[in-house]
């Protein structure tokens, strides 16, 4: 299952450079998790003043260009994993957040680790990742397009 990490943390931090070594140990960890399939995806986001919301409120849109001053707490990165349960992700959220506290001690955050949701507008409900997963192959396609399953094929072909 896929699951989506994102660190919150005071905007402050973005402002400030991370210490080489916690750059150079999260380079270890993305290495490893890139080459092993849990890493799908990751990067750090720039400050809330290089951001835009768009909001929907009372039927109506209203865009706000960053900086957010009402916010406390921004997401300064996130990564998009593949884990084998929940237990296996929060573990992966959990090596990524000890980093920063043995390299950034004074760096405050949190991690925030949900499943990611397939869309569920394929057809019998099904979600179209499920959907495709389903699908049978050609030799299966051609099988079951014959006018009588079952029967052997004129062409020799199974």
């Amino acid at each position: 299952m896929r699951y989506l990490m994102f660190i919150k943390s005071d905007e402050k931090h973005r402002n400030q450079r991370p210490p080489d070594a916690l750059m150079a140990a999260m380079g270890g960890i993305i290495e490893k998790s890139f080459k092993n399939g849990t890493l799908i995806d990751t990067a750090g986001l720039l400050p809330s003043a290089a951001g835009t919301r768009i909001r929907s409120h009372g039927g109506q849109l209203t865009v706000t260009d960053g900086p957010f001053a009402e916010s406390k707490e921004i997401i300064g990165g996130y990564a998009m994993v593949q884990a084998d349960s929940r237990e296996a992700a929060m573990a992966l959220a959990m090596e990524f957040i000890e980093l920063h506290r043995i390299h950034w001690p004074e760096f405050e955050c949190e991690s925030e680790v949900r499943p990611v949701e397939e869309f569920l507008n394929g057809p019998a409900g099904k979600s179209w990742g499920e959907t495709r997963r389903a699908r049978p192959t050609a030799r299966a396609a051609r099988y079951l397009a014959r006018p009588s399953c079952g029967t052997p094929d004129p062409r020799g072909r199974s």
